[in-house]
């Protein structure tokens, strides 16, 4: 998938917006209370880290950001119930438009990768259409429980070899 948006935008940035997701991102399906299935990408953090939000959100012109406090959890998390700001990307044309041609571009490394995967997948087959037809609405079901399924820790030899393990620098032989 190309876009050309996605062509215009600074590779390195890109590279890093690639790592951020693969560190702090959500990609989610559910399905909504009238049957439909819905998908997002969503990256949360502490309301203090708001400008970083806002600069993807400005750069990618995309996306909603809502900041919400936890002070009714205070009591309950402590000092940790600090108040949240919130990325979401759930416009099915701008994730198809923005956040895939990037993610196509500058792949996860991580095992959220897998989830992307997963989670491309159902929203390639939404904007086409898929979900109209019995077959198509249940194989994206499926996917959507594939989704969460996939977020279950898997112990290390359990995992894919899309991992890259790099070499140690500490030894100074190879300078």
């Amino acid at each position: 998938m190309k876009s050309l948006f996605v062509e215009q935008l600074d590779p390195l940035w890109c590279s890093w917006l690639a790592g951020f997701l693969d560190g702090e991102g959500y990609f989610q399906s559910y399905i909504a209370s009238n049957k439909s299935i819905q998908v997002q990408l969503n990256v949360t953090l502490r309301a203090d880290d708001l400008p970083v939000l806002t600069k993807i959100q400005s750069v990618l012109a995309c996306g909603n950001i809502y900041v919400f406090s936890r002070d009714h959890e205070r009591e309950k998390y402590g000092r940790n119930a600090n108040s949240q700001a919130r990325w979401r990307v759930g416009k099915r044309k701008d994730i198809v438009g923005v956040i895939i041609p990037i993610l196509d571009r500058y792949p996860l490394k991580s095992k959220k990768h897998s989830d992307y995967l997963i989670w491309r997948e159902i929203v390639l087959g939404l904007y086409r259409g898929v979900q109209h037809t019995e077959q198509g609405y249940m194989h994206l079901l499926s996917l959507c429980d594939e989704l969460v399924a996939g977020r279950k820790y898997r112990e290390p030899e359990q995992m894919d070899e899309r991992i890259i393990v790099l070499p140690s620098y500490a030894d100074d032989s190879n300078r």
